[in-house]
């Protein structure tokens, strides 16, 4: 039985083994055909021939670069990337197929930061791990920036052997290499009493702990020429090594310990467990950067390297109060380096002599970091603070709770290393000129500076900040149309800006006043509403839908809704948002309300200190005693613009202020009042939700007694609509709430709704994009949304905002005002979203 079971199974594989031959023998002949049939065809046509004649041209030229080391990199720098590792075998594995990757993506350099060494000390076995997955040997590794090792059977790296073979170089740090000149250089950066508090019982992790606690104050240090002149001075195999991508293992906190210049970004993913990284989780990560990353060498973000100290940049005008204008801009008077030194020794002179020694080593320590590279910088990395290792959860309560957690801001110095002291030696002038003809200036305006300025740090005729690492240049405003008389209605005003004692002025520039009168005779008037923007390329998209209609559809003014820059800390991001935005906020006026994104907590200077210094808005003139909310009335308009982040209970001065802006409104003169805040009241989407719930049970009903239109906010990186809503139940005499956070930032779009959709809600889309609201009359008002993937014309939101008669009495007061409760359908609609 067995002998006759063995002689089957005999005969089923020869079987087997017989068609197979046979099937390979029929692809043979039918190959053969195929051959013979496409070689007849294209010999018999020119046109197919040479086109694989180029092809095959394209290819070999390919090889040949691929074999010079000259393959074109990635047509961006992707940052760095967060992983977290168990440096086992398993890891060792992963990071080998990581940087197969990212050899075969056309890197050049890879830097791997690990700020407890253990990648160091199990280099052995990642060079043995890497023979496995790097048969071209083509990755070349080294440690401690010395180039010594090598990996794959390759020699010694070098940069004659690294750009005649193409390999891609592989660096090993980590805050162990206490030699490495550059984190010296970037300890410099923190202060002297935070460094002295940092300790470490671990020798090598205390330059580690007390860069993590300096990084609450330090910010990027240097730009492409600096970065050049410090590596040249540094040591031989240092020099010029930058690198292209960043592997950090830990968290995004830990990257405070690896020299932030060195990278061309500051953009982080975290990607989770090393293990777990794959070619298409990292085709996805890179995808996913260049479609929200804007281009740090765009020359819409560098400052003309042309200009002087003293030319004027970054100009924005903002309302001042009934016709008049604040005009803002930047000048940089610290690249005047022979006015500052001399400035620097009239201050020192000016100081006790006690105070001189320690004021004099700060200065110095400083200096390099504040000079003429800074604004010109096109080289962006951040040393990592506490917002840059953000997750959505921990964001969303960080920014909720901080009007009850907020610090004394009287106790920290907005110049903690007295450098604006220095430029206010040297005597600057903040002057504009202007007229109602081009070129024809029959009007001188100086700055008074202090009006709409809380800071007791007021300089002569500027206004200024600076961190540990950032000087800001002089930060002018000027006040047109109050001192001379109100700037005519509805009427194009010419103007530069500029110090007319050193004969500095910027390029003429021009903007049209508002309509003014009452009701119908200021109308009609085009409000853009823009929030979250950023300056990615969806920023510059969003930017160029705003502008890019016809002339009579273009809007008047901008109504920002927070969020503007995403500096997060890293303070150069200003100047750059101030660039890429000039020539919209130089020709129209935008007004703002802060974001989370503004607070920037410190240690050392107060929250919003960027914000609150480089903007001068109106809060005084509407009665406000902070420039977190504030009101203002344009062509029939009146704006509320509410502070999220400063205190909004029924005993604040918010709430008090509210009420009282409220009542002062003749809806007769005023038909229309829009209000807005950062965090939105009304939000379906996942993230963000329920963020504004405490301001809305505390303010809603206010807004609704006294018949506010609609509410405008941002935060949630995509578009909502509301129907009329209150206390969230439909209402037609309710205000319509608008979320227009898309405009465009670096953490891209929040796709995710809840569902099934609120009835309040009537419109949402995760888009990037921007609104508009023509008010056309007393009565009526259009709105409309634009997506940035339409055309600049197209809809894609429209609704007919009308003024119900129904709904108001006695110039807009409501026949009966409801009492916002604790939200008991907000309540349910969350323990509903849990199981949705």
């Amino acid at each position: 039985m067995p002998q006759r079971a063995s002689n089957a199974a005999k005969r089923v594989a020869y079987v087997f083994l017989s068609l197979a031959v046979y099937l390979r023998e029929c692809w043979l002949r039918f190959k053969g055909t195929l051959q013979e049939t496409w070689h007849a065809c294209i010999t018999s046509s020119p046109g197919i021939q040479a086109v694989l004649s180029r092809c095959a041209s394209s290819f070999r030229a390919g090889r040949a670069r691929r074999q010079r080391g000259t393959v074109p990199r990635p047509p961006t720098i992707l940052g760095a990337v967060v992983v977290q590792s168990s440096f086992g075998q398993q890891d060792d594995q992963a990071l080998c197929r990581l940087l197969a990757w990212a050899q075969l993506k056309g890197f050049h350099q890879v830097l791997l930061y690990d700020p407890a060494g253990e990648i160091q000390l199990r280099k052995e076995e990642l060079i043995e791990s890497l023979k496995w997955v790097d048969s071209s040997k083509k990755i070349q590794i080294w440690s401690g920036w010395e180039r010594e090792s090598s990996c794959c059977g390759g020699g010694g790296i070098s940069e004659e052997n690294n750009e005649n073979t193409g390999a891609m170089g592989v660096a090993l740090l980590s805050a162990a290499d206490a030699e490495e000149p550059l984190l010296k250089a970037a300890a410099k950066g923190t202060s002297t009493s935070t460094q002295a508090a940092a300790g470490a019982a671990d020798p090598r992790l205390n330059k580690e702990r007390k860069l993590q606690e300096g990084s609450r104050l330090v910010e990027a240090i240097a730009a492409p020429d600096d970065i050049k002149t410090r590596l040249a001075a540094a040591s031989g195999p240092l020099a010029g090594i930058e690198p292209d991508i960043v592997v950090v293992f830990g968290s995004a906190f830990t990257l405070a310990g690896f020299p932030p210049w060195a990278v061309r970004t500051a953009e982080l993913f975290e990607v989770g467990a090393l293990a777990a990284v794959t070619s298409g989780k990292m085709d996805a990560v890179l995808r996913r950067y260049l479609g929200t990353r804007q281009r740090f060498d765009d020359t819409r973000l560098r400052r003309n390297d042309d200009a002087g100290a003293h030319a004027p940049e970054q100009v924005h005008i903002s309302f001042a109060g009934p016709g008049a204008m604040t005009i803002s801009w930047v000048t940089w008077p610290q690249e005047d380096e022979d006015a500052y030194e001399y400035a620097r020794k009239s201050y020192l002179a000016n100081l006790e002599i006690e105070e001189q020694e320690e004021t004099i080593a700060v200065l110095s320590s400083s200096r390099k970091l504040q000079l003429k590279n800074w604004p010109r910088s096109t080289s962006f990395a951040s040393l990592a603070n506490g917002d840059l290792s953000r997750h959505h959860h921990h964001r969303r309560h960080r920014h909720r709770r901080h009007h009850r957690h907020r610090r004394e801001d009287s106790e920290r110095d907005p110049d903690p290393a007295g450098n604006c002291h220095v430029l206010d030696q040297m005597k600057l002038e903040s002057a504009v000129q202007w007229g109602t003809a081009p070129g024809n200036y029959t009007h001188l305006v100086y700055s008074d500076n202090g009006d709409e300025s809380d800071s007791i740090d007021t300089y002569n005729n500027f206004d200024c900040y600076s961190t540990t690492a950032y000087l800001s240049g002089a930060l002018h405003h000027v006040v047109i149309g109050e001192k001379e008389g109100p700037l005519p209605a509805a009427t194009a005003i010419y103007y530069r800006v500029g110090d007319p004692s050193r004969d500095t002025w910027s390029e003429e520039k021009t903007f049209t006043t508002p309509p003014r009168g009452n009701g119908d005779r200021s109308l009609p008037y085009r409000l853009g509403l823009v929030g979250d923007l950023g300056q990615t390329e969806h920023s510059s998209s969003t930017l160029e839908h705003l502008v890019g209609v016809s002339e009579e559809k273009k809007v008047d003014s901008v109504l920002f809704v927070g969020d503007l820059s995403y500096a997060d800390g890293y303070q150069p991001r200003w100047d750059t948002w101030g660039r890429l935005v000039e020539p919209y906020t130089s020709s129209m006026v935008w007004m703002y309300t802060q974001g989370n994104h503004e607070i920037e907590p410190s240690n050392v200077a107060p929250d919003f200190l960027s914000y609150s210094k480089r903007f001068r808005l109106p809060h005084k003139h509407s009665g406000s005693s902070s420039n977190l909310y504030y009101s203002y009335e344009i062509a029939g308009i009146h704006v509320i613009m509410l502070g999220s982040y400063a205190p909004f209970d029924e005993s604040s001065d918010q709430y008090a202020w509210l009420r009282k802006d409220l009542e002062s409104v003749d809806r007769i003169a005023t038909p229309w009042v829009i209000a807005s805040m950062h965090a939105p009241w009304y939000n379906s989407n996942h993230n963000h939700y329920g963020d504004g719930e405490e301001m809305r049970i505390s303010m809603e009903s206010v807004l609704y007694e006294h018949g506010v239109d609609a509410v405008v906010a941002g935060h949630v990186h995509a578009y909502e609509r509301s129907q009329g809503v209150f206390n969230n139940e439909n209402d037609p005499c309710g205000p319509h709430y608008i979320n227009i956070g898309d405009g465009g930032n670096r953490e891209g779009l929040d796709f995710d709704y809840y569902k099934p959709q609120p009835e309040w809600s009537a419109m949402r889309d995760p888009s990037y994009g921007h609104a508009v609201i023509d008010f056309v009359n007393s009565t009526t008002a259009v709105y409309q949304w634009h997506r940035n993937q339409d055309g600049v014309e197209e809809v894609a939101d429209e609704f007919v905002l009308t003024r119900d008669p129904k709904c108001r009495v006695n110039g807009g007061l409501r026949l009966q005002a409801k009492k916002t409760k604790g939200s008991s359908t907000y309540k349910k609609f969350s323990r509903q979203r849990h199981s949705i």
